[in-house]
This record gives C-alpha cells, sequence and structure tokens, in this order.
C-alpha cells in the first residue's frame, strides 16, 4: 500500500461515481424530549469497491481477507445530515476482500429531531446519510436493506416499534450545484409506558 492515497475517491475511470451501500443499526434510544429531540446510539455499516485494494490470493498464501484500520484507507465522509450533533468512532478496522470490496462498520452516537404524531401518541423519527463533499455524480449512496436494523434494539423494554420505512432521494445542498443522495431510515416509536421521557 506504499502507492496508496487514501484521498482519492475510488473509482474504475476518473467518470465513474463510487457506489456506496450503507446499512444503519438502531442500538439503543436514551430518550425523546417533549422537544422531540432525540439521542440514540446506532451502528453504520458501509460497503464499497475500491480497486486499488484488490489483490490476487494465490500470490499471498490464498489470503482472501484482511483487516485495515480505516484511518489507512479511504472511507466515506457519510454523516447523519439532519443531526444537532453527531459523533461517530472512526479509530476501527475494515475487512477488505481480495476483490476490493471493502466493509466498514462503526459505531455513533447522535441528536435528531423527532415529529411527534399526537393521534397515535408516537415519535416519527427520521435518520438522513449523506456525503458531505461528494455530490451524486461522484458518490451514489444506497441502502443495503429495505428497513432499519433493529436486531440489536428488539431488546428494548421502554420502545414498540410502530414502523420503519427507508426512501433514498436527491438532495440539494446550499453550498453545492449538483444534488447529494441521501438516504433516510424512518422509524416510528412509541414508549411502552405511555409517558414522554424529561
Amino acid at each position: 500500500m506504499t502507492s496508496y492515497n487514501i484521498d482519492v475517491r475510488p473509482m474504475w475511470d476518473d467518470d465513474d461515481v463510487t457506489k456506496v451501500a450503507i446499512n444503519f443499526a438502531l442500538v439503543d434510544v436514551e430518550d425523546i424530549m417533549e422537544s422531540g429531540h432525540m439521542k440514540s446510539r446506532m451502528w453504520i455499516r458501509m460497503e464499497w469497491i475500491d480497486p486499488s485494494l484488490r489483490w490476487s490470493s494465490s500470490d499471498y498464501s490464498d489470503v482472501n481477507e484482511l483487516h485495515i484500520a480505516a484511518r489507512r484507507i479511504w472511507t466515506p465522509d457519510v454523516c447523519l445530515y439532519n443531526a444537532m450533533t453527531y459523533d461517530a468512532e472512526r479509530d476501527t478496522d475494515a475487512v477488505v476482500t481480495s476483490d476490493g470490496r471493502v466493509t466498514w462498520v462503526t459505531t455513533a452516537t447522535g441528536v435528531i429531531t423527532c415529529r411527534h404524531e399526537f393521534r397515535t401518541d408516537s415519535w416519527l423519527c427520521q435518520f438522513s446519510f449523506l456525503s458531505w463533499t461528494y455530490d451524486g455524480k461522484q458518490l451514489d449512496l444506497a441502502p443495503l436493506d429495505d428497513v432499519i436494523n433493529l436486531t440489536q434494539f428488539a431488546a428494548s423494554e421502554r420502545w414498540k416499534v410502530l414502523g420503519r420505512t427507508t426512501q433514498r432521494q436527491q438532495k440539494p445542498l446550499p453550498w453545492r450545484q449538483e444534488s447529494h443522495v441521501c438516504v433516510n431510515f424512518v422509524v416510528k416509536l412509541q414508549m411502552k409506558a405511555g409517558r414522554l421521557g424529561r
């Protein structure tokens, strides 16, 4: 990796779009205040192909997979766009296979604003992810799964999940001429105890 440049977006040709798949797993909701502000913990999984990280496994004792510190390779600058605060753990390893496929899972915390639906006494919470600097002609973001991953959230004793959806859209940003690709993970929550957080 002596000639590898972490600042260069992975692509086969100069005009190629880098395709990144994203999966969002909701792990914990600390609380939802009456203002709608919700602090949550989450896992973010992203996958993409980096042609510069391919190798022939037969040349290296049939090694097909490597664990590489994420800070040593290019990673998407995908963030939780609609968050009031967002903190993602960057000092983790990525799994790279010999065909150049990179899988990177990181943990994060964030505060977003949810909308209260009085009819069902529930909260509609949207997590919007997009690349901060790459527009849709440079980076194409798409969901890995159709809905939010709730595997780790299923044991929640406080919140009941009433629904979940995933939406992909083109989003114009005020500082860019081209639109960015945004993936929205939406979950509808209801407190089991029937009372609002404080």
